[in-house]
């Protein structure tokens, strides 16, 4: 086959296609359809809504208790998450001028 049959046989196809999209039927959903969906998700972006304050203050009072309640460890904590950034940042920086006199 040369190429203008094979583009006229794939011309074919897509005009066969559009025809038998333009024979679908459809019908828009009606106006209390549509305020009832938006209800429905106003609802439940409420529910989101509420969810996330509600987990957001109980991540808030359980660290804020555990520091009041023992801030060595969280002291700890911090120092340690302070070294493990420098020693990657040292890692990067030593990789970075490795590579580069490479």
């Amino acid at each position: 086959m040369d190429q203008k049959s094979e583009n006229k046989i794939m011309e074919e196809k897509v005009r066969g296609s559009l025809s038998k999209l333009d024979e679908i039927e459809f019908k828009t959903p009606s106006v209390e359809t549509l305020s009832m969906l938006v209800q429905e998700t106003r609802k439940k972006q409420r529910k989101e809504l509420f969810l996330f304050i509600l987990v957001a203050l109980l991540l808030t009072f359980f660290s804020a208790s555990f520091i009041i309640n023992s801030p060595i460890v969280y002291l700890i904590a911090q120092i340690f998450i302070g070294v493990i950034i420098a020693g990657a940042g040292a890692y990067y920086l030593y990789r970075k001028l490795v590579m580069q006199y490479e």
